[in-house]
C-alpha cells in the first residue's frame, strides 16, 4: 500500500512489483497515513486538509465504502487508530474532538458517510 502527496493511494503486490489497484484519488490533501484492517480486507487512509477518514475494500479497490468525518483545515499530518481486533476506529481533529466508531455497528447519515458511535468536545477550562 502507498499513500502520496498527490493525494492518491495504491496497492502494489510486493511478490512482483506489479500494480494491484489503483492508483486512486482518495483525497483533498497529501496522504499522511494509510493502514490495513487486521483482516486485511480494507484499507484506510487519512490526509491533509482533508474532511474523511477513507474506507476501500482491497478487492474492489476504486469503490469508497465509508468515510468517517473528521472536520480539518490544516497541513498537520492526519491520523487515526484501528483497535487490534478491527472493532473500533478513533481519530480527531484540528479543534480537539475526538470521534470513535464501532466498525460492526456503523451507521450512515448521507451516502456511504458514517455518524461517529461517540464524540468527546475538549474542555474550553478547568479549575485546579
Amino acid at each position: 500500500m502507498v499513500g502520496t502527496t498527490c493525494n492518491t493511494v495504491a496497492l502494489y503486490d510486493l511478490r512482483s512489483s506489479d500494480l494491484a489497484g489503483g492508483p486512486v484519488r482518495s483525497h483533498e490533501g497529501g496522504v499522511t497515513q494509510v493502514r490495513f484492517s487486521p483482516d486485511g480486507d480494507r484499507l484506510y487512509s487519512v490526509a491533509r486538509n482533508d474532511s474523511f477518514v477513507v474506507c476501500r475494500d482491497v478487492r474492489n479497490f476504486t469503490q469508497v465504502l465509508q468515510q468517517f468525518p473528521r472536520p480539518s483545515n490544516t497541513d498537520r499530518r492526519g491520523t487515526f487508530d484501528l483497535t487490534d481486533e478491527g472493532k473500533y476506529l478513533c481519530t480527531g481533529n484540528t479543534n480537539g474532538t475526538v470521534f470513535i466508531w464501532n466498525l460492526r455497528e456503523l451507521s450512515f447519515f448521507k451516502d456511504n458517510k458514517c455518524t461517529p458511535n461517540l464524540h468527546f468536545t475538549p474542555h474550553t477550562s478547568f479549575d485546579l
